[in-house]
């Protein structure tokens, strides 16, 4: 039996295999937005990829989203480019990636993905 890991080592442990992993570091992915937030006082949008079966939880920081020709809603199609990792705080981990969205679907979005 392995020695037990504390939270921290195996969050640590995580994000080091999710960052080390070329496929998620250079990833496009399609799907449809939902429960987007625009958290003005921080600048970051924060939203759901989804798909008929599955989703993920999202992050547009506030240095991308500025960046934006478009404000991303809920139901629109997308295509996004980004990388997946594992966001750490001292009281919460998830993993996430990160995201530039500029256009809808049939371009490429520039977003980081959670």
């Amino acid at each position: 039996m392995n020695e037990a890991l504390t939270v921290s080592q195996l969050n640590n442990y995580v994000k080091m295999l999710l960052d080390g992993d070329p496929l998620l570091s250079n990833l496009v992915v399609r799907g449809e937005i939902s429960n987007f937030t625009n958290h003005v006082r921080s600048g970051h949008f924060y939203f759901s990829l989804k798909d008929e079966n599955a989703r993920v939880q999202a992050v547009m920081f506030r240095s991308d989203a500025q960046r934006m020709k478009f404000m991303p809603e809920n139901g629109m199609k997308v295509i996004l480019w980004g990388r997946i990792s594992l966001f750490r705080m001292p009281k919460a981990s998830f993993p996430h990636g990160t995201a530039v969205c500029r256009y809808p679907a049939g371009a490429i979005c520039w977003v980081t993905v959670t």
